[in-house]
This record gives C-alpha cells, sequence and structure tokens, in this order.
C-alpha cells in the first residue's frame, strides 16, 4: 500500500505543478484602478501567467521575447507596449510568481515631476 501511496503523491504533485501559481492578484487590481488604460493587458498577462509552466527562465522568453531576465530569478515584462513595468520574481522549482514592483515608466524616469534633477542635465516638468 506505500506504493501506491508515492505514486498517488507523485501525480498529486505533478497535477499541481501544471500551472503558476501568481501572488497576489490584489497587487494588479490596485494598480489598474489607479491607471484604467492597464487593466485589460495586466488582465491578460495575467491570464497567461497562470496558465504557464515555466521551469527555467528560457520557458519565460520562449512565451515572451521582450521580457528581460534579470538578477535573483527577476523578470521584467512590458505591459501596453512600454508604458507599464511589471516585474515579478519567480520560483521555478515551485512554480510560484510574486510581484516585485509594477510601475509607469514616466515614474521611472521623473519621480518627482517638479523638482530639477541637479547636475544631472536634466530637469523636471515644469522648468525650463
Amino acid at each position: 500500500m506505500e506504493g501506491v501511496d508515492s505514486q498517488l503523491a507523485s501525480i498529486a504533485e505533478t497535477l499541481y505543478n501544471l500551472s503558476m501559481r501568481i501572488i497576489s492578484r490584489r497587487t494588479l487590481r490596485e494598480f489598474w484602478e489607479k491607471h484604467p488604460d492597464a487593466e485589460q493587458p495586466l488582465r491578460a498577462w495575467y491570464a497567461n501567467a497562470k496558465r504557464a509552466n515555466w521551469r527555467t527562465p528560457a520557458d519565460v522568453k520562449t512565451a515572451y521575447r521582450n521580457a528581460s531576465l534579470v538578477a535573483n530569478n527577476r523578470v521584467v515584462f512590458n505591459i501596453k507596449g512600454k508604458r507599464y513595468r511589471l516585474v515579478v520574481a519567480i520560483d521555478y522549482q515551485y512554480s510560484i510568481i510574486y510581484f516585485f514592483l509594477l510601475f509607469l515608466m514616466m515614474e521611472l524616469f521623473f519621480p518627482f515631476p517638479f523638482c530639477s534633477f541637479a547636475g544631472s542635465g536634466l530637469k523636471g516638468q515644469g522648468h525650463a
């Protein structure tokens, strides 16, 4: 009977790992409530990622050619063209995707819209 139990456990583990688990969808929802134009692309990304069976970074690149693979199993996805960036950490062994960061691309370059960037040659909005 012990052999049957281990076989069933192996089958259950295989079935459990057929798709990715994503932690947590709430992060996406809160973001698209602030940026409604991101809702549909984020829902599409979520649906595709949930069905995926990514075991290696190469699997991600096969599905998303424009994704950027960075250190510590982080992946940067372009959302809505290159308007938004979604950064996730992927645990390939356990098929889990953790949200790391989601932002509007302009927030990266100009996080404080009305301040000048001293010494950089860049100026914030509203400055000549």
